[in-house]
């Protein structure tokens, strides 16, 4: 074999030194969180460590519900109900069972980006605040996410009424569905639905479909539900469409502090408007 010359030698190196650099990010700051460490890298604004674990017990809890198999078996459960979502202005009918695979988010190419949290609003923030919460791409830093919360969803948290506390649930699910992206070295969002500023999804053309993430939030509330023994064995595609697959219904959240069973009834608080 011939020595390399030394503009081959330099371009060897070069090579070495991008794929170097490619295995940290992918290892290191591209790698979601693994184990037993929770779906985020910080948390700030919480008034102290109590609210800090509340925020941490939160996302904890609703990314075990994502990534549990139940939570899989219902979600394609609903395919003949549902065979196409709006995930994206980019994928705006996506089949369920390409959706059920990015939440499992088992190919290479597919990650939770790492994720900031701000905790945000009053401490009397009200539980039907719809600004509530919020995530997608960290500004300026397009491998990363970011993730707002009100205190209202933590407040439905803290509630003793399991229903009230599963839509805390449904929001942290539909948030994280929001850090999913489809590339690794930059973020590109699996799933969207609205900025603060809109009030219906821009574009949308089919409002037959349901909105991936609202379907989400439902779908993991409602398995939540299920493994809380709060679900009849064939109450789970009524509960999913009590707190909605096109919008989430809010004030249905402490609906069923009566400890009846969560299904449709006289006197159900009004859906919200579908998105």
């Amino acid at each position: 074999m011939e020595p390399l010359k030394p503009g081959q030698a330099s371009s060897l190196i070069a090579v070495v030194i991008v794929l170097g650099m490619l295995g940290w990010a992918v290892h290191g700051k591209l790698a979601p969180p693994t184990g037993t460490d929770a779906p985020y890298r910080n948390i700030y604004g919480a008034t102290g460590a109590a609210e800090e674990e509340t925020v941490a017990a939160l996302l904890r809890e609703a990314r075990d519900v994502l990534g549990s198999p139940q939570f899989q078996r219902n979600l394609l459960a609903l395919e003949p109900a549902y065979p196409v979502i709006y995930a994206s202005v980019a994928a705006p009918a996506m089949p369920l069972p390409k959706a059920a695979r990015l939440l499992a988010a088992d190919q290479w190419n597919v990650r939770y980006a790492p994720l900031s949290v701000e905790v945000v609003g009053g401490p009397r923030a009200r539980d039907t605040d719809l600004e509530a919460a919020s995530a997608g791409q960290a500004f300026l830093e397009g491998v990363y996410a970011d993730m707002t919360l009100g205190r209202g969803v933590l407040n439905l948290y803290r509630s003793e009424d399991q229903v009230a506390r599963s839509c805390a649930i449904n929001v942290g699910a539909h948030e994280l569905a929001h850090t999913i992206s489809t590339t690794p070295f930059i973020f590109t969002y699996a799933f969207t639905d609205t900025r603060a500023d809109q009030t219906a999804i821009a574009g949308r053309r089919d409002l037959t479909t349901p909105v991936g993430s609202y379907l989400i939030g439902a779908v993991a509330q409602c398995t939540w539900l299920q493994a809380k023994g709060r679900l009849g064995a064939d109450g789970f595609g009524g509960c999913v469409r009590i707190f909605g697959a096109k919008s989430m219904n809010w004030a249905r959240c402490g609906a069923f502090a009566d400890g009846g069973p969560v299904e449709a009834r006289p006197g159900l608080p009004v859906a919200s408007p579908t998105l």
